[in-house]
């Protein structure tokens, strides 16, 4: 009984910092993700501003 008492807590402690850990590691790497995104996205819309100026330029 007093084993039980004793291991049910440390379980209980190695469960939610496993899942703290997990939640942790899955948010960051979501933001990690969701910033190469915004950049790509950025770097998508330069270029093809970038193009359509020498576009503009050229054939205007």
């Amino acid at each position: 009984m007093l084993r039980l008492c004793i291991l049910v807590p440390i379980i209980i402690i190695f469960f939610l910092f496993f899942c703290f850990f997990f939640f942790f590691f899955f948010f960051k790497l979501v933001f990690v993700f969701f910033n190469f995104m915004l950049f790509l996205l950025f770097f998508i819309f330069i270029l093809f501003f970038f193009f359509l100026n020498i576009f503009l330029f050229y054939f205007v």
